[in-house]
């Protein structure tokens, strides 16, 4: 699941270095969804970028990602993606 989504914001065309691309998967170790099913649960990406991309571009990346987590899961699950822009503050560094 984490590789396809990965690798489909490779494949976007909106990454410019494959090294800027950070993925991971966090895991809720206490979640309820709906009425308490004990089967229900969720995914919930979140994709931070720069900003400076229109609104049908991060409407398709957010479409991306949901193609690309929903085939690993099965029924009850809840998917959503977040779209966040970094402040203009964002600073990076690598360190070599």
């Amino acid at each position: 699941m984490l590789r396809s989504a990965h690798q489909a914001m490779l494949d976007s065309g909106e990454v410019r270095r494959p090294v800027d691309l950070k993925s991971r998967i966090r895991q809720a170790d206490q979640h309820l969804v709906g009425s308490d099913d004990p089967e229900a649960t969720f995914v919930h990406a979140e994709l931070r970028l720069l900003v400076g991309r229109s609104p049908q571009t991060r409407q398709a990346l957010a479409e991306a990602i949901l193609a690309a987590l929903v085939p690993g899961l099965g029924p009850k699950v809840q998917v959503s993606v977040e779209i966040r822009e970094l402040p203009a503050e964002y600073a990076k560094r690598q360190l070599r």
